[in-house]
């Protein structure tokens, strides 16, 4: 059975030296220190020589470096290494490279005080070009610890340097060259990666666990691998047989790239790059601020949004408020400036924000703020005592152009609202209606600024309903309607029944004179009764018109009852004169 073989170069640790670097592993990374190479670009011929410096460049005390540099070995090949003139003082495994395998390897440390500085000689490597074509040397991995008894890890992100050197190539091709076009025409197509959980190379995942995968033809007999921070790579780990899949685990939050290209019997072909990109951390610790607020009692705090993350950078953020509903801003909404909370009752609020980066980590904040309650309204006067079907009518004055609500309660009632705007002077008057049971009532008000900004409420005041004739407000003109056309009914029909009896019993007159004269009392009593509680509605009309302008039907029912109870009194006095008459 065929077993696949990994060709990387052996690395050899002196026990001595592996304990001491064991001292020096990194703790924490932080940002400050770069590797570089001596030339940034190149061109030469085949069979030139190509020196190629490695520094070392720290803003502190640096004691150990370490890397690993690829490099395309069908177009160079390594003459030597050389370590003449190195910052490093002790080397934990001697610079070493493999021509077939493509990548040189050295591990050295410092000895105090350590280095400070730029352009520290680390190594320098003498390449020898085999054929045309573009060249990418570049750092695969590395690693500089700082002097300062931990063994911090201060290579910068971008700290791994890549060049490309130009191998019998015209002027002017080069900078246009790629390391993922072949030199010749001839080789396989390059592989079609894909992956199962960071399908989508333009966004950020979670996840450091890497999986890869690619279809491999039947003629393919070998395929190279490599993965690093550079989008134009040339793989240099070789697999034979190939393998179809790789999974990578562990890595660092930051940019990645995946390189893979075939092998068949013409030789190798174009080189796939595949990029993902990983943030697994969450954004950084962060306070919430609010923008400045000279007036406490805005009920809209504007609030700071600026938290940050390395990695991916914000997306958005998440706000809540008590138990209100989520609110989402975008990291653009807020990049334009504090965000204007929802409108807030007055009082003490609590306060969370949760801000996403990019693969969708989040960090939270909590504070606390409060919104100041403006000054109630100042009641002038109101209806203090109320007969049934009676309105309640209430005075003052608060902010301009405010909502104003009255509210009414009483023992065994359902509390009653009603609602009015104030005037540009802030003098407002609000109406209620008479739907309001017998009994007594604590009356209050509150208000409401053009801002939604709220007050307390006012004192309580004192309101006395008593009971009224008829069934109140709601049904006050349909109940007075019927009573008078009842009573006018019932007066008719007693009037038309004396009339005819007199009539018919003309001869019994003497007999029934005194039961006439009864009948006479009790239609006069009945109509004035009448009488009254019709010119009660009447006065009651009268007494609204004066606090508000009647409605078409009010007016008209007023004007009616009027006409009608002259027209009813005149009729009813000239018929019990008749009935007089004849009765004597």
């Amino acid at each position: 059975m065929a077993h696949q073989k990994e060709r990387k170069v052996t690395r050899f640790w002196p026990a001595l030296a592996a304990a001491a670097l064991f001292l020096c592993l990194p703790a924490a990374r932080a940002a400050g220190a770069t590797f570089s190479f001596s030339s940034q670009t190149g061109s030469y011929s085949v069979g030139d020589a190509i020196p190629v410096t490695v520094y070392v460049n720290a803003g502190q005390a640096v004691n150990a470096v370490s890397g690993v540099i690829s490099f395309p070995n069908d177009k160079l090949a390594v003459s030597s290494v050389s370590k003449s003139s190195s910052v490093v003082s002790l080397w934990v495994q001697d610079p070493s490279y493999s021509n077939s395998a493509g990548t040189i390897n050295f591990q050295g440390v410092i000895l105090n005080p350590g280095f400070t500085g730029s352009n520290g000689n680390v190594i320098t490597v003498y390449f020898r070009a085999i054929s045309p074509g573009i060249a990418l040397v570049s750092f695969t991995s590395g690693s500089i610890l700082a002097n300062d008894g931990q063994g911090t890890n201060v290579l910068d992100a971008q700290g791994l340097p890549a060049n490309q050197y130009a191998v019998n190539v015209p002027a002017g091709a080069a900078s246009n060259a790629t390391a993922s076009t072949p030199s010749g025409t001839s080789g396989p197509s390059a592989p079609v990666i894909s992956s199962p959980n960071v399908p989508d190379q333009n966004k950020w995942y979670p996840s450091n666990d890497i999986k890869l995968n690619w279809e491999v033809p039947s003629d393919i007999d070998a395929v190279r691998l490599l993965y690093n921070k550079y989008q134009n790579s040339t793989p240099t780990v070789l697999y034979e047989p190939p393998m179809g899949e790789k999974e990578l685990t562990g890595l660092g939050d930051g940019i990645w790239y995946f390189h893979a290209q075939f092998h068949d019997a013409s030789g190798w072909g174009s080189t796939a790059h595949f990029r993902f990109q990983i943030d697994t951390t969450p954004p950084d610790p962060f306070q919430i601020r609010f923008a400045a607020n000279p007036d406490p009692t805005n009920p809209q705090p504007a609030v700071i949004l600026n938290a940050t993350d390395t990695p991916s950078g914000i997306a958005d953020y998440k706000i809540k408020v008590d138990d209100q509903n989520l609110i989402a801003v975008s990291a653009g909404q807020a990049a334009s400036g504090p965000y204007s909370l929802p409108v807030q009752t007055s009082g003490p609020h609590n306060i969370l924000v949760q801000a996403f980066d990019q693969a969708s980590n989040y960090q939270t904040a909590l504070a606390s703020f409060t919104v100041t309650p403006i000054d109630p309204p100042t009641i002038t006067g109101y209806t203090t005592s109320l007969r049934q079907g009676d309105f309640l009518v209430v005075k003052g004055t608060t902010y301009p152009n405010a909502t104003v609500s009255i509210n009414l309660e009483g023992q065994g009632t359902l509390p009653k609202t009603w609602t009015g705007v104030s005037d540009g002077s802030g003098n407002f008057t609000v109406t209620g209606d008479g739907a309001i049971s017998p009994g007594a009532y604590k009356m209050y008000a509150a208000v409401q600024d053009s801002r939604g900004a709220q007050s307390p409420s006012t004192q309580k005041y004192d309101v006395a309903v008593s009971p009224g004739t008829f069934l109140g407000i709601g049904t006050y003109t349909i109940s007075l309607i019927t009573a008078i056309v009842s009573l006018v009914v019932i007066l008719i029909l007693a009037v038309a029944a004396i009339w005819y009896g007199t009539r018919k019993v003309r001869a019994l007159k003497k007999d029934i004179a005194k039961e006439a004269q009864v009948v006479e009392r009790d239609v006069e009593r009945a109509f004035k009764a009448l009488k009254t509680d019709i010119r009660d509605h009447v006065r009651y009309l009268e007494k609204i018109r004066s606090v508000r302008e009647l409605t078409r039907e009010e007016d008209i029912l007023l004007k009616q009852m009027k006409d009608d109870l002259d027209r009813s009194e005149k009729a009813i006095e000239s018929d019990l004169t008749k009935i007089e008459k004849r009765l004597k």
